[in-house]
């Protein structure tokens, strides 16, 4: 199986998660019983910004708290720049060449004259 895939696949149970965790919080502020601590939810924005976000705007949860409407989104932001100077950074390295796997035709088209 692809690692991409699996990457993607991870990441999206992650957001679940942090999106379902949003809603039982804003389930227990509703019907006044123990909640989640700010500090939880921010720290599984973290790890699911998009999950947050969502959660943050569909269930209404946290919307008003500078804390979470500004943090959040930053957060989001901040992923979204990092994953993309790493895959700038991981597709501009020269390739390797084993020698149990080259393809000289590979390499020819690969190389540039200048």
């Amino acid at each position: 199986m692809n690692v991409l895939l699996i990457l993607i696949a991870v990441c999206a149970v992650i957001n679940l998660v942090v999106f379902a965790m949003y809603g039982i919080d804003k389930y227990k502020a509703i019907h006044d019983q123990w909640r989640i601590p700010e500090a939880t939810l921010l720290l599984a924005a973290v790890f699911g910004p998009i999950g947050a976000l969502i959660g943050m705007r569909g269930f209404h949860h946290k919307t008003k708290k500078p804390k979470f409407y500004i943090t959040v989104p930053l957060i989001l932001i901040a992923e979204i720049l990092a994953v993309f100077f790493a895959s700038r950074a991981y597709l501009s390295q020269p390739k390797t060449y084993d020698s149990a796997t080259f393809d000289i035709e590979e390499y020819v088209s690969s190389v540039t004259i200048s």
